[in-house]
């Protein structure tokens, strides 16, 4: 299990493009940290939502010909910044499984919570996701992801995909939150609230409940 921080932000093109280019970020580049990954994300839960109801999101992301299962659980969720708990499990196709995630930490019985209810899918995300990793202090490095696609859900409902991602690989919460603030001052950046299992779900006709902080 290991717990994943980060911040999701919405930086219109022309000003993401400034923030590419500005040493910012390419004075702060892990070299050979740069990728382009085309990631496939399917989230699953039951037809009467039991994951959902207890707090978790399920997915089966494939990335070229690796498959990976993951549970997800909210710890703090406030405007663009999210701190989850997570667990993986490798796979060898896209089916999902209920097998490998208490291995991975995660405490919970998943087929009593299923109640004897079959995993259906929901929604699918699908991306090209550019990466590198960026060394911001002595302390703290962060992976910047920068996603462009689309969500689309079993009802044929589909919604575009644009937002910027970084998150913790090593070092603080601190450093994080005082990156961001730089980056505001460099170009207009609003914080994303929403997860892409809660546009998902929305697509889905589900509305999910925000936990107060």
């Amino acid at each position: 299990m290991s717990a994943e921080i980060e911040v999701k932000l919405n930086i219109e093109a022309g000003a993401l493009q400034k923030l590419l280019s500005s040493p910012l970020i390419t004075e702060k580049i892990v070299p050979g940290s740069e990728a382009v990954q085309y990631l496939a994300t399917t989230y699953y839960d039951t037809a009467s939502l039991k994951l959902m109801h207890s707090g978790i999101a399920y997915r089966v992301r494939q990335n070229g010909d690796e498959y990976e299962a993951t549970i997800k659980t909210d710890k703090e969720v406030h405007g663009g910044f999210s701190c989850r708990n997570e667990y993986n499990v490798a796979l060898v196709s896209a089916a999902p499984t209920l097998d490998g995630f208490k291995e991975a930490g995660f405490d919970a019985d998943l087929g009593k919570i299923l109640g004897g209810e079959k995993l259906a899918e929901l929604f699918t995300v699908s991306v090209e996701r550019k990466l590198c990793l960026l060394k911001i202090t002595d302390n703290t490095t962060l992976e910047l992801a920068v996603d462009n696609g689309k969500i689309t859900a079993r009802t044929g409902n589909e919604c575009p995909i644009n937002e910027t991602e970084l998150e913790i690989k090593s070092g603080t919460k601190e450093d994080l939150l005082a990156y961001v603030d730089e980056i505001a001052k460099l170009v207009p950046v609003e914080g994303e609230p929403r997860s892409k299992y809660e546009r998902g779900m929305r697509l889905c006709g589900v509305e999910l409940k925000r936990k107060s902080k």
